[in-house]
């Protein structure tokens, strides 16, 4: 976890200054303070398709037996080529017709209702010895009932969602179910060839009690009228069931608190209801658990460390507020007199922020102070102002003067009689902001980005640029900066009357 730019609250600065440390001054929380910090996430799987999902063949000969009464696709893949498989059912024949595509064999096999047991085994064995011996070297046979593919080449595939086949020889069992899905091209790919319209992709993942689980699915799309469920089953509770719309390409994000440790089943079910039967892939499934904040400590200077009330939000507040793993952490209690906060994750890492002094702006103690505080309509680098509203405050050293009013804009003319007149004159009160010394880091991790805000006041009066801050370097690490600001309510449009 780490701070964002450009809010108050910020970590230690290194200092290589030879001993200079810049001060940041507070005021007293009056249970309004808040600041953002920056979740990390544990990524789970980070599935890019680069490897078949499917099932191993771990056998050099890989043996099965075809199931009866028939099942409804099978699907193989050995070196580049895929082989996906049924019967020819639609409508009833008894000829085998293979479409080839790239490298994707579409196969139907001989099958009608005068077939026999035996007359469907001596068709399926002709596919495997005119097409699969022929493109790879195999040596295809029957035995009884038992098929076997001899020297079936390393690293070939089998995808047997719809028990196709029985009794096949050694397989690493991945889990991952495709019903008219197929991999291909580090992408799972939609294509109905048959009858069926269950069009499925199901894998399983190991997930944890409580912990606050995102999962992300990048897709690609010819409509926007397909149809998607998503299912997570715990097998324990009611599945949980997200149907996201679909455009032509994008991620869809979901956010899921599994009830307990385990495995968990999540299935993609397409519906395709204008009967495209192709066009909707898969091509990366992300799922990260985002590490949560723990505990929150306060440290004085005497080095006295102790717990710090802060805005406790549950796991559903989480949910509807946070954007792009970034946390609202709102303060209650009161700050000591010389303070920094040391955060503590769900994962035991720990976040120190720098050190700050309260103070009064009117108490000259200090020198002169200004309250500065700055938000923002919408999103700055990595805070989102429009989902996490609030202000920032830091009581900043410097001077504050008053410069030329600007002209924005005139329009002048000369009389018959040769005198010059105005005719329109548009202009604003300019002050000029210096900041007193501060280190390097400072300026580029908060002072630069105030003035990028578009809400900024100084002493409760507010001001705006268009200009960025000028540094300027004082010492090695040591900087101070200027900017000059337009004064809101002065600006002062007059004109000619007719």
């Amino acid at each position: 976890m780490r701070f964002p730019k450009y809010q108050w609250m910020q970590e230690e600065p290194i200092n290589d200054s030879c001993g200079f440390c810049d001060v940041l001054y507070k005021t007293q929380n009056s249970e309004s303070d808040a600041f953002q910090v920056m979740l990390d996430t544990n990524t789970i799987t980070d599935n890019k398709f680069t490897s078949n999902p499917f099932d191993l063949i771990t056998s050099d000969d890989f043996s099965f037996k075809l199931t009866f009464p028939k099942k409804t696709q099978l699907q193989l893949y050995i070196q580049t080529k895929i082989y996906i498989i049924e019967w020819n059912t639609t409508p009833l024949s008894s000829s085998t017709d293979i479409t080839e595509l790239d490298n994707v064999y579409y196969v139907k096999i001989g099958y009608n209702g005068a077939d026999t047991s035996s007359g469907r085994k001596t068709k399926f064995l002709s596919f495997l010895n005119d097409i699969i011996d022929v493109n790879h070297g195999t040596i295809s046979s029957l035995s009884t009932d038992t098929f076997t593919i001899s020297d079936i080449p390393e690293s070939s595939y089998l995808n047997n969602s719809y028990g196709f086949i029985n009794s096949e020889s050694t397989t690493a069992v991945s889990g991952n179910i495709g019903n008219n899905f197929y991999w291909n091209y580090n992408k799972i790919n939609y294509a109905l060839i048959g009858s069926t319209l269950q069009i499925r992709y199901q894998f399983e993942e190991t997930l944890n009690n409580s912990q606050l689980t995102l999962l992300k699915f990048y897709y690609n799309s010819v409509s926007s009228t397909f149809g998607l469920n998503i299912t997570i089953n715990d097998g324990v509770y009611t599945p949980i069931v997200y149907t996201p719309t679909i455009g032509l390409e994008g991620v869809i994000e979901i956010e899921y608190i599994p009830a307990l440790t385990g495995t968990h089943t999540i299935e993609l079910s397409l519906i395709d209801t204008e009967d495209i039967k192709s066009g909707f892939s898969l091509e990366r499934i992300l799922i990260q658990e985002l590490i949560l904040l723990s505990n929150l400590e306060i440290e004085d200077c005497y080095g006295n460390i102790t717990s710090f009330e802060y805005d406790q939000e549950d796991l559903q507040d989480i949910l509807d507020n946070i954007v792009d793993n970034v946390l609202r952490v709102k303060l209650i209690d009161n700050y000591p007199e010389v303070f920094r906060f040391i955060i503590t994750d769900s994962a035991e890492n720990t976040l120190t922020s720098r050190w700050y002094k309260v103070a009064d702006k009117d108490d000259c103690t200090n020198g002169k102070l200004y309250s500065v505080k700055w938000t923002n309509g919408c999103n700055l680098g990595e805070i989102d102002y429009s989902v996490l509203p609030f202000t920032n405050e830091l009581l900043l050293s410097g001077v504050l003067l008053k410069s030329d009013t600007d002209l924005i804009d005139s329009v002048e003319n000369i009389t018959a009689s040769g005198k010059r007149i105005s005719i329109y004159k548009n202009t604003q009160s300019i002050y000029e902001f210096r900041m007193h010394p501060y280190l390097s880091d400072t300026f580029e991790t908060i002072l630069e980005g105030i003035f990028a805000h578009d809400t900024v006041t100084i002493d409760g009066i507010e001001y705006n640029t268009t200009d960025k801050v000028q540094v300027s370097e004082l010492d090695l690490g040591v900087y101070t900066g200027r900017v000059d600001l337009y004064k809101d309510g002065t600006n002062l449009i007059t004109k000619n009357c007719c």
